[in-house]
């Protein structure tokens, strides 16, 4: 990100003012590029605002519009980017993230009873900056203000339980919607390596009752799937469970579990090289797991029928 002045560092009015004017831009359902994904982050901090206006929009619908549109951009990049440049694009964008949705998120949830200044504001981003290992480099006067004011007010106990809530916040949400966002990206490239024509759920089906994250075609069956992600590195399983449709009728869909480990870490470089762009095996590995899904299933279904006719 380079050097980060003060004034880039962004007060909450200045997010604030930020967030109200991108939320306005009217977004193209159609080629997706990193100004749709900041209108995409901006709209969901703009639900976040003192006095936000309510929009007919779920917060819920927006945030699952911007994984989408993640998932999109990434698999698009990837077919015009090395691994180590993929890597480092994806970091500024969840950077991007912590600055534009999860900081008012935590600011919203823990900071209610704080000084409501602009230098407060400043240090707080500022430390959440330094905890993500981004050192930011400020210019003399800036840093002076900032080692002043946080000499002042680190010695209230309160004010010093307030950021460490802050920034646990911060790094719990970002987590969050990193982790989700990385899982659907994995299984996504995963299904085109595996020549399995991988397509994007609406929203209206991701966030209703069935939970569909993607569909994936095999074998002339259109599978509904949803995907769970965890800290451990690796896919980890593949089941079909029982689900509910929109209009409420019983349904299956496959439940993919894969391990997203911190890509802000780089021990884990590697195995996200791997995520982004899978080999033969994997893609074997990943029909594999598949048909093993399908056969419990389809055994799952002959014994239902089967104590049924008894």
């Amino acid at each position: 990100m380079g050097d980060i002045s003060l004034a880039e560092l962004q007060t909450l009015r200045t997010i604030s003012r930020t967030v109200r004017e991108t939320a306005e831009t009217p977004i193209s359902p159609e080629e997706i590029n990193e100004n749709n994904l900041l209108a995409r982050m901006a709209q969901i901090a703009a639900s976040r605002l003192p006095k936000a206006q309510r929009s007919k929009v779920s917060e819920t619908e927006v945030n699952s519009a911007l994984i989408k549109d993640m998932v999109k951009w990434a698999v698009k990049q990837t077919d015009n980017k090395n691994p180590q440049q993929m890597i480092q694009d994806l970091r500024e964008k969840i950077l991007q993230y912590t600055l534009l949705v999860s900081i008012p998120v935590a600011c919203d949830e823990c900071l209610k009873n704080v000084p409501n200044s602009s230098a407060y504001a400043n240090w707080l981003i500022y430390e959440i900056l330094r905890v993500e290992g981004q050192r930011p480099t400020l210019d003399e006067k800036s840093s002076q203000q900032l080692t002043e004011f946080s000499k002042s007010w680190a010695k209230d106990p309160k004010v010093r339980q307030n950021r460490e809530s802050f920034v646990r916040k911060v790094i719990s949400h970002r987590d969050a919607w990193m982790q989700g966002t990385l899982g659907e990206i994995s299984v996504f490239r995963l299904a085109q390596k595996a020549n399995l024509a991988p397509e994007y759920a609406p929203v209206k089906q991701d966030i209703g009752p069935e939970h569909i994250d993607c569909f994936i075609i095999y074998k002339g069956q259109r599978i509904p799937v949803q995907i769970k992600s965890g800290q451990t590195p690796g896919l980890l399983e593949m089941k079909f469970v029982k689900a509910v449709d929109i209009k409420g009728q019983p349904t299956t869909k496959l439940l993919i579990r894969i391990g997203c480990p911190s890509i802000l870490d780089p021990k884990n470089n590697e195995y996200f090289q791997q995520a982004l762009y899978p080999d033969e095996q994997r893609a074997q590995e990943f029909i594999q797991l598949l048909e093993v899904a399908l056969n419990q299933q389809n055994s799952s279904a002959h014994r239902s029928k089967y104590g049924n006719k008894n």
